[in-house]
């Protein structure tokens, strides 16, 4: 039920403030104000913080994929020329050699 609104013809300023705040009510909606601000803040700031995540988990698997395939293809290079990869030369304070 909508509130039936007064005559504004012969209101003074006090009677248009308090027409149009009505007493209990301004603590509610700074209560609520402040709740959609800070939600406005923190929501997207969330989204991006997790997308940022996703993204840079992502580049590291796909950093390390790299890494491993130029591994790969230098094993595969070394054995083709007849070297083993990973294999050192002997030197005189190489005792297992």
């Amino acid at each position: 039920m909508a509130p039936k609104m007064p005559d504004f013809k012969n209101f003074r300023p006090q009677q248009l403030r308090d027409a149009w705040q009505p007493q209990g009510t301004s603590g509610v909606m700074l209560a609520s104000w402040a709740i959609s601000c800070f939600l406005a803040l923190i929501i997207p700031v969330a989204k991006w913080g997790r997308e940022r995540g996703n993204y840079y988990n992502y580049q590291g698997q796909y950093n390390e994929y790299e890494q491993q395939q130029r591994q790969y293809e230098q094993q595969q290079e070394a054995a083709e020329d007849g070297y083993y990869y990973g294999a050192t030369e002997c030197q005189w304070w190489n005792f297992r050699c």
